[in-house]
C-alpha cells in the first residue's frame, strides 16, 4: 500500500464526465487521524474535509483531509481564534 496515506481504493464515475476518486477514510491508518481538529480529532471530527478531499481528487486536484486541515483549520492568534 505504498503511497497511498488515509485511501485504499478509488471509483470512477461511468458517465459522459468520468472522473476517478480517490476514497480517502478519516481514521485508521491514516497519518492524519489522530491530529487535532474542532476539539477532538480527524477521525472523530474530520469528515466534512475528507469528503472534500474526495471531491476534489475527481478534479485531479490532490489535496489529503491533512494537507485541507493545514490549510483551513482556525489557529489561534493572542488568544483570539482566527478562521
Amino acid at each position: 500500500m505504498s503511497g497511498k496515506d488515509g485511501y485504499f481504493t478509488t471509483f470512477t464515475t461511468v458517465n459522459n464526465h468520468k472522473k476517478t476518486y480517490k476514497e480517502y477514510k478519516q481514521n485508521g491508518e491514516s497519518s492524519w487521524s489522530n491530529k487535532e481538529y474542532w476539539g477532538d480529532t480527524m477521525a472523530e471530527n474530520g469528515c466534512g474535509i475528507t469528503v472534500m478531499s474526495i471531491i476534489l481528487s475527481g478534479y485531479g486536484k490532490d489535496y489529503t483531509p491533512e494537507d485541507l486541515r493545514e490549510k483551513y483549520y482556525p489557529f489561534s492568534l493572542y488568544g483570539i481564534t482566527c478562521y
